[in-house]
């Protein structure tokens, strides 16, 4: 590839690629065009880019500092226009961090895609905007995409702000809910709200099964990564009987997802309880993961329920933790990592403490 001079390291861009494909001025690289285009700065760099509506962008960010943070400047790092789309590749080290009031990476009604062939990191970040999606907006908001691929992203949200998704909001301000939509395929992605949800809805994991995950989207943080080459599938679910309500046993869904649900025997007054073995034979030292999700309430709806797990090996090997208080709806996976050979018996619960409530337990098998 053709290398195109930028001067100015100090404050401006390398780029190589066509130059009939952007523009350069006034310290704004805007891209207009769809040819593959690689960035790097020497050091930090107060110039930003802008991704042109309609446009579909190929770009290469290679140990790019991106950062016009100085003031009030109004510029985000990096901004995608409507319609358009931004295909990033990720290659060393890059940052990606904007000024007062926008995303570090704002889409306006976009797309952003981290590629499969992204080996290097990102993160992006803002002093008053989400890492990744909006800044301080009006009351009509357009979202965006986001889909995530390959490399290590960080997406750090600014004051009152989403790691992923929506940015602050200013007295009197209105904004439409889970305006931006998450899809996890690959690489790994750790979303981190300040003040704030680490995203604004919860991420799609249905691309990338094989994966740890830590916390929810709801939480402050949120965490995503691959999991270690030696991975087990379970061998044999040991006992699924362990239903309170024995008229309502465990199923096996066609497609292959273990269900149970029950309610509470209110006369007794005793929490209704779900729970599941399951084993899992590993022949070199990694991890087992498990994917779940479960919803529990009382008569009036009120969430009063609390999860579990055991982990118990024939070598003596035993850990146990509660997970979580409250509903996942989404399916999500967790990891139990360092274990030696050996087999193992993991034992998945969940109660329900109302005097008339319910729980519903659902387990999968990791990819």
């Amino acid at each position: 590839m053709t290398r195109t001079g930028i001067p100015a390291l100090s404050k401006g861009m390398m780029v190589w690629g066509d130059a009939g494909s952007y523009t350069y001025q006034q310290g704004c690289l805007s891209i207009t065009g769809s040819d593959p285009l690689v960035i790097s700065t020497g050091g930090r760099t107060d110039h930003w880019i802008l991704v042109r509506k309609g446009v579909t962008a190929h770009v290469t960010l290679t140990n790019a500092k991106i950062e016009p943070v100085g003031g009030d400047s109004g510029c985000p790092a990096i901004l995608v226009e409507r319609d358009a789309t931004l295909y990033l590749t990720l290659k060393g080290v890059n940052t990606a961090k904007s000024g007062w009031g926008r995303a570090g990476i704002e889409l306006d009604g976009a797309t952003l895609e981290i590629t499969r062939q992204s080996t290097g990191s990102l993160i992006a970040t803002s002093e008053y905007g989400a890492g990744i999606g909006g800044g301080i907006m009006p009351d009509e908001c357009y979202g965006g995409t986001v889909v995530v691929r390959g490399g290590s992203t960080y997406a750090l949200g600014g004051v009152d702000s989403a790691g992923i998704g929506s940015g602050p909001l200013l007295e009197g301000m209105s904004r439409p809910a889970s305006s931006f939509d998450v899809t996890i395929c690959g690489g790994s992605l750790r979303a981190q709200g300040n003040g704030h949800a680490a995203m604004d809805q919860a991420p799609d994991l249905s691309g990338y099964r094989a994966s740890a995950v830590t916390g929810g989207h709801g939480d402050e943080v949120f965490v995503i990564s691959p999991l270690p080459r030696h991975m087990p599938a379970p061998t044999e679910v040991v006992d699924v009987s362990h239903v309170h309500d024995a008229s309502l046993p465990w199923t096996t869904r066609d497609d292959g997802i273990l269900h149970a649900s029950g309610f509470n025997n209110v006369d007794g007054g005793k929490a209704n309880h779900a729970c599941v073995d399951v084993t899992y034979e590993l022949t070199s030292p990694g991890a087992i993961a498990y994917r779940w999700k479960v919803r529990g309430a009382d008569h009036s709806g009120q969430e009063i329920f609390d999860c579990y797990w055991f982990l118990k090996g024939d070598n003596g090997t035993f850990l146990s933790g509660s997970d979580f208080l409250g509903q996942k709806e989404q399916f999500s996976t967790n990891l139990i990592d360092g274990l030696e050979p050996g087999t193992y018996t993991l034992t998945l619960g969940v109660f329900c403490f109302g005097e008339n409530g319910s729980v519903m337990l659902d387990l999968s098998p990791c990819a």
